[in-house]
């Protein structure tokens, strides 16, 4: 197997290994017209007989009809052309002190605003998921689920996450919990989401259900009205990638056979923008600062560029960096730029340092296997795997510092 071939595997691999979406593939026989086996012409003493005739199976109603795209794609800016690949860089910063560890596995993290918060799984006779709040060499409680919790996001009052109870008789729930954990309540039954919600604060928001084959997909919604669940956009198709951030929801979306698009609308389901597009290969997202960053797999498989867009659209999209032969799958916005980390399959692992000035990027120290970066202006977050004495034990350590502006939660 070729080594481009073993690189577009891994990508896929790690993205099942954190419980994110992965695009659909192309399923067998799709666009292939149906043959009919063993049909040789029948004896003609067979034909002469008259048989009952055969009931006509059900029809299949044809796909509706989807909104024409033309008008908000023809508006959405093309991205710049990459900026010449780089090897990536030697290490330039030291790796701080890990702030927590653990020796059981931690499904899901999440940082807004200098804070962390953990899910810890213990499997046993029933699966139970401790949530913690990381602070410096501590991870003390916040609550405990008998079930397997695969998001976490933040709330004005709290948290919402989502979470696989045991012995549930209604599939995935929605939930919420207070600052201090003592009170949790179930949002929606029967969550049908993927692994990211957002917006906790108000109407929350999901990555909607791929169907038709991939052609929809879409946002999916609590309308704050109705108080039921209801679709957004689904002719966009699968979604990716999603984020909030000061009023908006941003994600990547596309249709069969287009572009990767990145997206945001208001928080109330409304005002849709296109801001980007680019061929297919879209990583991540982060927003702040007044921009739209992203990391994009390269058509050769194996490197990844980075680039911004303003999120009015005052300035045209530009290319930051270029990165050859690694696949760099999350990214944190940092206070002058990105924190983009490898995908857990490629080992070693690297962080880098991408800056908004079109700068060198930076690197740490590779290590063993890196999980993730979370986090925003407020303090940025690496999970990342080394070994004791054999056992994988996962590591926290803070890399960016809060920028004196940043105080609020985004």
């Amino acid at each position: 197997m070729s080594t481009h071939c073993r690189r577009i595997g891994l990508v896929f691999a790690t993205l099942t290994l954190l419980g994110g979406c992965t695009r659909e593939a192309s399923r067998t026989g799709e666009g292939v017209p149906k043959v009919t086996l063993n049909q040789r012409p029948a004896p003609p003493e067979l034909a002469k007989k008259e048989a009952p005739a055969a009931s006509a199976p059900p029809l299949t109603p044809a796909p509706a009809a989807m909104p024409d795209l033309s008008p908000i794609l023809d508006a959405t800016p093309p991205a710049p052309a990459v900026r010449a690949s780089s090897e990536l860089p030697a290490p330039t910063h030291t790796l701080p002190p890990s702030q927590w560890e653990t020796s059981k596995e931690v499904r899901v993290s999440h940082a807004f605003a200098g804070r962390l918060f953990v899910a810890e799984v213990t499997f046993g006779g029933a699966l139970e998921t401790t949530i913690r709040e990381v602070r410096s060499k501590k991870a003390p409680p916040l609550l405990k689920r008998t079930a397997r919790v695969d998001a976490i996001n933040h709330s004005k009052d709290g948290l919402c996450f989502v979470e696989f109870p045991n012995d549930s008789k209604d599939g995935i729930h929605l939930m919420t919990a207070s600052a201090d954990g003592t009170r949790v309540g179930s949002l929606l039954a029967g969550f049908d989401g993927g692994h990211r919600v957002v917006n906790c604060e108000g109407a929350p928001f999901w990555i909607a259900p791929v169907t038709e084959q991939g052609r929809r997909g879409g946002l999916a919604w609590i309308d704050p009205a109705s108080g039921k669940r209801t679709g957004l956009h689904p002719e966009l198709g699968p979604a990716f990638a999603l984020t909030s951030n000061e009023g908006r929801v941003y994600f990547m979306a596309h249709q069969r056979g287009g572009p990767d698009v990145i997206y945001s609308m208001a928080t109330d389901g409304t005002d849709l923008r296109g801001h980007v597009k680019m061929p297919r290969g879209v990583l991540g997202v982060a927003v702040g600062s007044g921009f739209i960053y992203w990391s994009h797999l390269m058509s050769d498989g194996r490197s990844t560029d980075f680039g911004r867009v303003a999120i009015d659209g005052s300035a045209p999209p530009e290319a930051l960096a270029t990165i050859k032969d690694h696949v760099f799958q999350s990214i944190a916005l940092a206070n002058d730029g990105l924190i983009a980390a490898t995908s857990p399959a490629e080992l070693p692992g690297h962080v880098v340092k991408i800056s908004a000035d079109q700068r060198a990027p930076q690197a740490w120290p590779s290590l063993p296997r890196v999980w993730q970066v979370v986090g925003d202006e407020g303090g940025v977050f690496l999970h990342y795997e080394r070994s004791e004495q054999g056992a994988p034990v996962r590591s926290f350590a803070r890399l960016d510092e809060p920028s004196p502006s940043s105080s609020r939660a985004r």
